[in-house]
């Protein structure tokens, strides 16, 4: 290799000591990402052998005539211990998918969360959704054009609109909340 190519392998080391450097960090939360994703599908797969095997026992059960005997009661008992364990499957499973909503991001070297201040401290960005009660309501507006979908209305940059309570309102970026107001509908 001539001189002058030594600089290219100076910076090609330079470029894969922060590559390195930079994503060290986030090695575990990538690998726990993906063994969630992996505890997903195999939580499907349990619900879907679930639900088969409760689905043989309950024509079983429908064959054998509904007797009262021992048998009928060792099956009725099957059937509820799969229809116990498939509802315990269902539920983390969507423990799961909730934990994996949204995807996680990382800020890099130098980057901060605007909001807060710090570039350790973060507790000041991380703000609570806001919980509409009951007998209230958040009162919005569009600030852009809104094509319908299958839980809103298409709605016209400027248009306002309120949604009633009870619920945790998720902001969306296309929205500017006005403020909360009581209702009487």
């Amino acid at each position: 290799m001539s001189d002058g190519d030594s600089w290219k392998l100076y910076i090609l080391r330079k470029l894969r000591e922060r590559n390195s450097k930079e994503t060290s960090c986030f090695k575990e939360l990538i690998l726990s990402h993906g063994r969630l994703f992996d505890q997903v599908e195999n939580l499907k797969k349990d619900i879907t052998r679930l639900e088969y095997q409760n689905n043989e026992l309950e024509r079983d059960l429908r064959e054998g005539g509904g007797s009262t005997g021992g048998g009928a009661n060792k099956l009725n008992k099957r059937v509820e211990d799969l229809q116990e364990r498939l509802l315990t499957r269902t539920d983390e499973v969507s423990e799961a998918c909730r934990a994996t909503a949204d995807d996680p991001f990382p800020l890099f070297s130098g980057e901060r969360l605007p909001e807060s201040g710090s570039a350790t401290d973060y507790s000041r960005a991380i703000k609570r959704l806001p919980t509409i009660k009951a007998d209230h309501g958040i009162h919005l507006s569009a600030l852009v054009d809104m094509e319908e979908t299958d839980t809103a209305p298409a709605r016209k940059a400027g248009d306002e609109w309120q949604l009633r309570g009870p619920l945790t309102y998720l902001s969306r970026i296309y929205n500017m909340t006005l403020g909360q107001c009581n209702v009487n509908f």
